[in-house]
């Protein structure tokens, strides 16, 4: 009987190369998924930065309370 120079738990063999093939795999899936769902919170976030109040004259956005230079 021959033995060999590893012990069982340092031995690589075909059943942990498939685990650890299964577990990138998932980790890949879990992380396109996250990906999707942050896309889509982003996109909802992003319509309403654009919408600034603009003036009705000129149409330069108004900042502030006071009204824009166009109407003295």
């Amino acid at each position: 009987m021959t033995q060999s120079m590893w012990p069982k738990s340092a031995r690589f063999g075909l059943a942990t190369v498939c685990d650890m093939i299964k577990a990138i795999t998932l980790l890949l899936i879990f992380m396109a998924v996250l990906a999707m769902f942050g896309r889509l919170r982003f996109r909802r976030l992003g319509r309403d930065k654009g919408r600034m109040e603009r003036c009705k004259r000129c149409g330069r956005p108004k900042i502030g309370s006071s009204g824009c230079d166009c109407k003295s």
